[in-house]
């Protein structure tokens, strides 16, 4: 009996040991435990650039005459803004920003400094793009789905800018530019080179550049935090170079491939054309990026005036137009971000104002050469350079003109400028919606009012109509 029992011990033992021992292999020890913070980035990235690439392609060039139809008097480019268009950015950036709480959560809970500094970077740049569109947004408490908050209030969008400069500074002084990122970069490639997290920090206090600007006039507080920050570039380093800028270069290699790669050459540019104001600008002045932008008309290029008279439409339809070059749809170059060139026409305007103390001539030439340089521009022509609308005279019109141009392809950056500022100045079409006014910001999507009827109803009582001409905050004096 004890033999046997010694022998049924010995066999308990011995499978227990090899229940463990497979239970040890169960586990790869190579096997990523849990999500990573760096697993969102590239595809948070990616989504972003291309909806708003898509997005500022359609209704932002159109608005701001950068193109028009021939065969459709509906459209943007007359000032008329269907239901459609307000959801441009509305779940898309929303769904994204949840992915970027999601990864400063993760950043946060692993101590990851640089990923936290990004995320809150990116937190900020959808931020501000939803509220530059719609003025009030849900934001404060929008994310909190998982917490079975569906109905989140509208906070005004004083509080949203107050929340991103607060993110923004966060993130530049959590940066640690000796260590290269844990994980994958598709921006900057900062996992790749330790010198690229600078890169990143440049960018942080580059769209704090740009937000603090868009709103410097309504406040000395917000005024002086310009001024603060300008003076210190030690503590907030602003970008160098177009190296320095931020454009997600697509290497259309699947899946990051440029987002009209796979378009139909007629759905890119056979219905839309360039619009008078824009080509005729540009030939005006010789500027070296026309051939790199639009196509000829025979010898020369030609654009539709905006708002023609419908009467018009069989002359105007019969009538060859530039259009898009077809190498932008392959282009890696279409995915910009925050240029280095828009960063210095930010400089030349706080020079202008008087936000800080330097050459605004010296800031604004070096947008006009970053801009060019970014589209493969080597040699800019001195007649270019010395024409009456190039040379620079002091003004805030040319500043923001030539800002424009630069600002091409760059989502709906030049629709925002041009309600801040009034610039560029644009052609009056003859027959236009609206009244020929530009709208001052999209409505809100219907599923506001259907899911979130409450807090959609207190805020239209706040901003006074839910309708296109109604002025965002910072729009106001």
């Amino acid at each position: 009996m004890r033999r046997i029992y010694f022998i049924l011990i010995l066999i308990v033992a011995c499978t227990t040991a090899c229940l463990k021992s497979l239970d040890d292999y169960r586990i790869d020890p190579e096997a990523v435990n849990g999500a990573q913070p760096s697993s969102f980035l590239s595809n948070t990235l990616y989504t972003l650039t291309t909806t708003v690439i898509r997005a500022g392609h359609t209704t932002n060039n159109q608005l701001m005459q950068v193109a028009a139809t021939k065969n459709n008097g509906n459209g943007p480019d007359r000032y008329r803004i269907l239901p459609s268009v307000f959801t441009v950015f509305w779940n898309p950036l929303y769904k994204q920003l949840r992915n970027i709480e999601t990864m400063l959560d993760l950043a946060q809970k692993r101590n990851d400094v640089n990923y936290e500094a990004i995320a809150y970077t990116l937190k900020a740049w959808a931020g501000s793009i939803l509220t530059d569109t719609h003025g009030d947004i849900p934001f404060s408490n929008a994310l909190l789905g998982a917490e079975q908050n569906t109905t989140p209030v509208f906070d005004t969008q004083q509080q949203v800018y107050d929340s991103l400069l607060v993110y923004l500074e966060r993130a530049n002084t959590l940066y640690n530019v000796n260590k290269v990122l844990s994980g994958e970069d598709l921006l900057f490639n900062a996992n790749q080179n330790v010198a690229n997290v600078l890169k990143w920090k440049k960018f942080t206090n580059a769209l704090h550049l740009r937000l603090l600007m868009r709103i410097a006039h309504k406040s000395t507080v917000y005024a002086d935090q310009l001024k603060a920050m300008l003076a210190d570039p030690g503590k907030y380093p602003l970008m160098n170079s177009v190296s320095d800028g931020a454009s997600l270069y697509y290497t259309n290699i699947i899946p990051f491939q440029n987002p009209y790669y796979s378009t139909r050459d007629f759905d890119f540019n056979g219905s839309d054309n360039y619009a008078k104001f824009f080509i005729d600008y540009l030939k005006e002045v010789q500027d070296p990026r026309l051939p790199v932008w639009a196509t000829k008309t025979g010898s020369t290029y030609s654009g539709i005036p905006t708002g023609f008279p419908l009467s018009q439409q069989d002359a105007i339809s019969g009538t060859v137009f530039s259009t898009y070059q077809l190498g932008l749809k392959t282009s890696s170059y279409l995915g910009s971000i925050l240029q280095y060139a828009e960063q210095e026409f930010l400089l030349a305007e706080a020079c202008l104002n008087g936000y800080m103390a330097d050459d605004a001539k010296k800031h604004y030439n070096n947008g006009i050469a970053a801009s060019c340089s970014y589209w493969g521009v080597t040699s800019i022509p001195d007649a270019f350079l010395s024409h009456p609308k190039v040379a620079y005279n002091g003004t805030m019109e040319q500043i923001i003109t030539q800002k424009y141009f630069a600002l091409f392809e760059n989502g709906f950056e030049q629709w925002f400028e041009y309600r801040r500022t009034g610039f560029p100045v644009l052609n009056k079409g003859e027959e236009m919606y609206n009244d020929g006014v530009m709208p001052s910001r999209l409505c809100y999507p219907n599923t506001e009012l259907t899911f979130n009827r409450a807090n959609y109803l207190d805020v239209v009582k706040r901003i006074g109509k839910d309708d296109i001409n109604t002025k965002v905050w910072w729009q106001q004096r």
